[in-house]
């Protein structure tokens, strides 16, 4: 019997069958680098290949732009233990909220520029996404210094304040709302009166929106404002309506021809006509009516510091 001999190591060969392989795969939207192979007829995928793209690899997806304009802080409310949400009413870009990053801090970067009502020249970083805007330069212009002993007119800054951030979209510029901002704050601050002021900046403010009432002539006639006694005020249309149009029930905010032309005159252009003109306390009672049940339909509810004015 022979034995068989092995073959020495060196001699020996290897007979296993070669891996098939296929080119790398790259699909649109997914990662490079998925690579495939064939193992026993079934193809298999690396899970590379399954993950989606980054966001940051799509151009232009995070652009981030630096604005810069004057604003009025209308709202803080804090974000972290040094670092704070802040409400601006820019001249140029509206209203916008930012995220104000140290300004808990005694020695933050804005130097106490983010007081309530201050009207400051900011610096921000607008961002494309939903995420709050960065805050990043605050320098102070006007601080809101109310008259000494009069909290009328401290409640009277609060309430322009909460108007400004109800009544306005983000980033739905008015200057002309803004310049009227900063002009009832001035006067809120020296000897002007404060029905007054407060009711030339809310008819300002209603015209700038859209929202101010017409007291031209009757909704229902076509008859021009002066020619009767009484016209009735209808708060869903924001119009006004004669006598002859009353039918069975009479509105119940009744306002007189004069009372209609403070109104026009009051939510002018120009204010120049403002300093000489006189409106009778009866005139005010119907202006107040009109104005506050105006507000109060565009917002579903009263505003929440009115009733703290002496009005």
């Amino acid at each position: 019997m022979f034995r068989r001999r092995r073959l020495p190591r060196r001699l020996q060969f290897s007979f296993r069958p070669a891996r098939a392989t296929i080119p790398r795969v790259v699909s649109p939207g997914y990662r490079a680098g998925a690579t495939a192979s064939i193992r026993n007829g079934t193809q298999h995928v690396s899970p590379e290949g399954l993950l989606p793209a980054k966001q940051t690899d799509v151009p232009g997806r995070n652009a981030l732009s630096l604005e810069k304009s004057s604003a009025i802080i209308i709202r803080q409310a804090d974000f972290s233990e040094s670092s704070r949400v802040v409400t601006l009413y820019t001249r140029e870009f509206g209203k916008v909220a930012a995220l104000a990053k140290g300004a808990k801090r005694l020695k933050g970067p804005f130097e106490a520029a983010l007081d309530l009502l201050a009207v400051c020249e900011v610096v921000f970083i607008r961002k494309s996404s939903s995420s709050l805007d960065l805050l990043t330069e605050a320098k102070l212009q006007q601080r809101f210094k109310p008259r000494p002993g009069e909290l009328g007119a401290l409640y009277a800054g609060y309430y322009i304040a909460e108007l400004l951030e109800s009544l306005n979209e983000d980033y739905d510029p008015h200057p002309v709302l803004f310049d009227e901002a900063v002009l009832a704050l001035t006067r809120l601050t020296d000897n002007s009166p404060l029905d007054t002021s407060l009711l030339r900046f809310e008819l300002v403010i209603l015209r700038e929106i859209g929202q101010l009432p017409m007291f031209d002539e009757c909704a229902e006639c076509g008859e021009p404002i002066g020619s009767s006694l009484r016209y009735g005020y209808q708060v869903s249309h924001g119009t006004l309506i004669c006598q002859k149009c009353f039918g069975d029930e009479p509105p119940r905010c009744l306002v007189t021809p004069g009372t209609a032309a403070v109104m026009r005159a009051f939510s002018s252009v120009s204010d120049s006509s403002l300093k000489n003109l006189v409106v009778s306390p009866a005139q005010m009672r119907e202006l107040r009516l009109v104005v506050n049940s105006t507000i109060a339909q565009i917002l579903g509810r009263k505003p929440k510091t009115l009733r703290y004015l002496p009005l």
